[in-house]
């Protein structure tokens, strides 16, 4: 009875850590997205910028990116991986040096404090 007891215990903790845990991370499936060949095609990018801004329809891709921008530009994309940080900071870039009114609209709707711009931003360049 005694074993029983401690097998059973046993098997119920494995159980329990087994189970999968959500992800502390965004998926990684679209990754593999050139993110050079998007700010060059512009019709492509402005696509994205119309789905991030509720302003166009959006790809799958693309739905994915706007069900976590708000969180990603509010903590810095610590949920990202290194990819999409670098991702997010070329697309940055790219937005304040040829597109600040976009980039602006965007702050308006996921950043209205500028949160991304001096948490992020700033402390990057440290």
């Amino acid at each position: 009875m005694k074993y029983a007891t401690i097998f059973v215990v046993v098997a119920l903790a494995t159980i329990v850590y087994a189970v999968p845990k959500p992800d502390d991370h965004y998926t990684t499936k679209y990754d593999t997205v050139d993110i050079d060949e998007l700010i060059k095609n512009d019709r492509l990018f402005n696509n994205y910028l119309a789905c991030l801004l509720g302003q166009g329809k959006c790809t799958r891709d693309a739905e994915e990116i706007k069900k976590h921008f708000k969180e990603s530009l509010a903590t810095c994309c610590a949920k990202c991986s290194e990819y999409q940080k670098t991702g997010l900071a070329k697309l940055h870039k790219h937005l304040k040096e040829n597109k600040p009114a976009k980039l602006q609209e965007i702050y308006a709707q996921y950043a209205p404090n500028n949160e991304y711009e001096t948490k992020c931003v700033q402390n990057a360049k440290k």
